[in-house]
């Protein structure tokens, strides 16, 4: 046998890992940070400078930015969205523009990061905030208790609480050119909520029922799924019709059991009726056997046809282990992945040692963002309308609306508001029934792939 050259055996795996590190750089990936709105961040103009150079600077190619808070808003927002502006910011000054402007110099994508039903940590004083002008839209426990877990959360199950938000969504998408819409809190609270009287009364409408369901009721427990799938339903649809372009993402919890059983967020469905471009599970732990690894594979494993952006706890770990999490992430073929958080990044590191950290050893180069290809190229296409009554514009709730030619049938939510998310192009007829009233079929209705087509019933 010929002896080994070490040195040439040396320089050999050194030139490897070189061109693997290249490899890894070309693959598009969407890296992102969380940026809160609890401190640092994008409050004046020299925080969004900061914020979008170290970015650059550490090859991070997009921002996620808590424009909502907690009912409060951190642009200028248009009728009919009515939320007060936070109080940490100047008068005049608009951070999402600013980020937009700066980021998008540098090449930078910024998504709009919302709490969709989350609105308050205590009490408002504001008389403008959601919770002092529609103090009726709350969600309770059993016994009446509204305080929940984070504080005060509107109820899915209320049609102005979907509303409410709906005009925030369209606010953002209509009147600002962000990437992206980043739903957070797109759940309830904990399992005893969702006993708003409004949405028990629908409920029990629905469902024969009276009084009040056990919170571990499973036909509750799918009818509060369904009040946060219908809403999402409906609203992608406007968006991309305003929007196309626009990403619709979402923090979701990344134990699946939690998520759906407990907090009623069923982002499996979210994510296998392509209600989502991206999910972004919080997979918050320090602990990677036990915890990060499956849940990482569950969430990947469950992304359908869209992608998953692992969503890593930075402020939970040493920036060591974070990096662990990050590559880990990176090799079971997540399409990105978001650190949380800018303004708190790790134990025993600061926001400037964690990026260099992560350049260092993760995003050594830059990288272009991973394409949705049913934007760029799309093969689906878009249905939405609303049901009301002729006489009086009253919505319609829980009537059905189905596809014929297709099999597929949704419901109308508490707004009288239903819709398809990426189904086949063709012409249809179309089927809306109600409750009350004769069937009504609507022919010749066309999808196009890419497009949104709108339609109503008037019973």
């Amino acid at each position: 046998m010929k002896k080994i050259n070490v040195k040439m055996a040396v320089m050999f795996f050194f030139l490897m890992s070189l061109l693997m590190a290249y490899c890894w750089a070309q693959n598009p990936e969407w890296r992102a940070l969380w940026i809160d709105a609890w401190g640092v961040g994008y409050r004046t103009p020299a925080e969004v400078t900061q914020l979008v150079n170290d970015a650059k600077n550490h090859n991070y190619n997009a921002v996620v930015i808590q424009v909502r808070k907690r009912g409060d808003c951190y642009y200028f927002p248009t009728y009919p969205n009515t939320e007060p502006r936070a109080t940490d910011i100047a008068p005049d000054f608009d951070p999402l523009q600013d980020t937009i402007t700066k980021a998008h110099a540098l090449g930078i994508e910024v998504h709009a990061w919302i709490c969709t039903y989350l609105v308050a940590s205590s009490a408002p004083s504001n008389p403008n905030h959601v919770m002092n002008v529609h103090p009726e839209y709350l969600t309770e426990t059993n016994t009446g208790q509204q305080n929940l877990q984070e504080g005060y959360y509107i109820d899915p199950g209320h049609p102005g609480s979907n509303a409410w938000n709906y005009n925030v969504v369209m606010d953002l998408v209509s009147n600002y050119d962000i990437d992206g819409i980043h739903f957070d809190y797109l759940r309830y609270p904990q399992l005893n909520s969702g006993y708003n009287s409004t949405a028990i009364a629908r409920f029990n409408a629905q469902t024969g029922g009276s009084g009040k369901p056990d919170s571990g009721n499973a036909t509750f427990i799918t009818w509060r799924q369904n009040q946060i799938l219908n809403w999402l339903r409906a609203t992608y649809p406007d968006i991309i019709s305003v929007a196309p372009n626009v990403k619709v993402t979402a923090a979701v919890i990344a134990n699946e059991w939690w998520a759906v059983d407990n907090l009623l967020q069923n982002w499996p469905v979210m994510m296998s009726e392509k209600l989502l471009d991206a999910m972004c599970p919080m997979n918050y732990t320090n602990n990677n056997n036990r915890e990060f690894i499956p849940r990482a594979d569950n969430t990947n494993a469950k992304k359908g046809q869209r992608h998953c952006y692992e969503g890593q706890g930075a402020y939970l770990n040493r920036k060591e282990n974070s990096v662990t999490q990050m590559k880990y992430a990176r090799s079971i073929g997540c399409e990105g992945i978001i650190n949380y958080s800018y303004r708190e990044p790790g134990k025993s590191c600061n926001t400037a040692q964690f990026l260099d950290y992560v350049l260092a050893n993760v995003y050594q180069q830059p990288a272009s963002r991973p394409v949705m290809t049913w934007k760029t190229s799309p093969t689906g296409g878009y249905l939405a309308g609303i049901l009301t009554v002729a006489s009086s514009g009253a919505p319609i709730d829980n009537g059905t609306i189905t596809i014929n030619g297709l099999g597929i049938t949704k419901p109308s939510d508490g707004e009288g508001k239903y819709g398809f998310v990426y189904i086949t192009p063709g012409t249809y007829s179309v089927t809306a029934t109600a409750a009350g009233y004769s069937p009504i079929t609507q022919n010749n209705v066309s999808i196009t792939a890419g497009g949104v087509t709108s339609l109503d019933f008037q019973f």
